[in-house]
């Protein structure tokens, strides 16, 4: 299969993986959502910059040092299996020992037992990460799209099944390690690779020099990205931290998702076509145009049915997390852009000039945060969003020699000018109809227009995008669009 038709299959399973994952996630969060109490939530999130910072820490980069590497063989890649491996063991003990730290650091005492059970998941995630990593170089994404959607089937299950049985905060705790001890077994049993016992200075070198710019930028990302987790949870109130988490788990559905979507297949495939410089950038331009089609309107429909939404699938009780739900989808609007230009980078071998895009924009999150969280969590997020749109336009800077200026601002404008009519008609409608789910009805019928106009104006963001979906697309309704 050539490096076309393989990429086009792994971007199909990628959304499966990445997006149809979480869409089926996200029904049992709407189940589990309506029984628990924000307080709940929010005492889980209190709990999830400490275990993300440790799973990144077991990572360490090799993951992306093992992609980008042209001949990675047996022993790097059981090097790399072992280094993860102690590391969370590790970082798992020191988490267990922290715990009441945490919990003190809160004043919630119960965040002790949630760190030391939680905190198993950095353990489980590392005897998977070669294997997935192995999986994604070769852009087989069949297999991870099989294994996560079992698991979140069996998570959901017992999520569902805890929280309607009284079981409280303890029901986003278990299914979640329920599912990543299955996607553990899955991995070993679908995947035949083994590590060797071996472990190689001379590898783990060569990879740690590559890794340590993409460990550094994902460990700040986490660091800053989340710590309005901590902020929020010490300065406001378990409960308030629960309307942010639940309105940010929508927003890593139905915004981030898409993008790793892309950004997933994106990495491996541009690495693929380093040396091949036209060829790179046109698929750069492709890919940045088919990304501001769908998600462009994407956002500003999700923006301007927050509120019908959110009372229609949660009920008033979240009404208070609409605000931070709207906030947050705007990021849409300049996150998908920023990860594809540095993982272009990334592809290129040019992962310090990404660190220095991440170092700038975690700056002014360091700023954005220490002004804002005073002010309220509306403001925090505001001031992330602002550190996206500065960290974007520093790798615009840092990129436009791959950029075909011309045919890519066009294709742009014509992509914004429509958004903006169809987003003016949503508001209209939000304004004058009543019902909740008449409103969201009209909304996705107004999406649907912003598509067939595409479709009639032949727009390249349209071509390009029904591209990449055609293969699952039955014949018998592809004639019709």
């Amino acid at each position: 299969m050539d490096l076309k038709k393989k990429s086009l299959s792994a971007l199909i399973w990628s959304f499966v993986d990445s997006f149809g994952v979480y869409v089926v996630r996200f029904g049992f969060t709407i189940a589990i959502a309506r029984k628990l109490s924000p307080k709940d939530y929010g005492l889980a999130g209190m709990v999830t910059i400490f275990i993300a910072l440790a799973t990144l820490i077991a990572e360490s980069g090799f993951s992306m040092a093992l992609i980008q590497k042209k001949n990675s063989d047996q022993r790097d890649y059981s090097t790399v299996f072992f280094f993860n491996l102690i590391a969370s063991i590790f970082l798992y003990i020191v988490l267990f020992f922290s715990a009441g730290l945490i919990a003190n650091f809160y004043n919630e005492p119960i965040v002790k037992d949630i760190t030391r059970v939680a905190s198993i998941g950095v353990v489980f995630s590392a005897l998977i990460t070669v294997h997935i990593t192995i999986l994604t170089k070769n852009l087989e994404f069949k297999i991870p799209a099989f294994i996560r959607m079992c698991s979140a089937l069996i998570s959901g299950v017992l999520g569902v099944f805890m929280a309607y049985n009284g079981f409280g905060v303890w029901a986003l705790v278990y299914p979640t390690l329920a599912g990543s001890l299955l996607s553990v077994l899955l991995f070993w049993i679908f995947n035949r690779w083994k590590p060797s016992m071996v472990f190689s200075i001379e590898s783990f070198k060569l990879l740690y020099k590559y890794g340590v710019n993409i460990f550094a930028q994902g460990f700040t990302s986490i660091l800053l990205d989340q710590i309005y987790y901590p902020l929020i949870g010490k300065f406001y109130s378990a409960t308030e931290l629960g309307y942010f988490s639940n309105a940010d788990r929508f927003y890593q559905i139905f915004v981030r998702r898409i993008t790793i979507s892309y950004g997933r297949v994106a990495f491996p495939a541009f690495s693929s076509l380093q040396d091949k410089p036209i060829d790179f950038a046109n698929a750069y331009r492709k890919t940045t145009i088919s990304l501001a089609f769908i998600l462009l309107p994407l956002t500003a429909l999700l923006i301007v049915s927050a509120k019908p939404v959110i009372l229609i699938l949660l009920t008033n009780k979240w009404a208070n997390s609409i605000p931070f739900l709207q906030l947050l989808y705007l990021d849409g609007f300049i996150f998908p852009f920023l990860l594809l230009n540095q993982n272009v980078l990334n592809a290129l071998g040019k992962s310090k000039l990404s660190l220095i895009i991440d170092t700038v924009k975690k700056i002014f999150v360091i700023i954005g945060a220490f002004i804002a969280f005073k002010i309220g969590i509306q403001a925090l997020i505001i001031s992330q969003i602002t550190s996206t749109a500065i960290g974007l336009l520093v790798s615009i800077f840092f990129i436009k020699e791959n950029i075909i200026k011309q045919n890519l601002i066009y294709d742009l404008i014509i992509i914004i000018f429509t958004t903006l009519i169809f987003t003016l008609c949503s508001i209209l409608v939000l304004n004058i109809i009543l019902s909740n789910i008449v409103t969201v009805f009209i909304q996705i019928l107004l999406f649907l227009m912003y598509f067939f106009t595409h479709k009639y104006l032949q727009s390249n963001g349209y071509k390009y995008f029904i591209k990449f979906i055609s293969p699952i697309i039955p014949e018998p309704i592809q004639k019709y669009i």
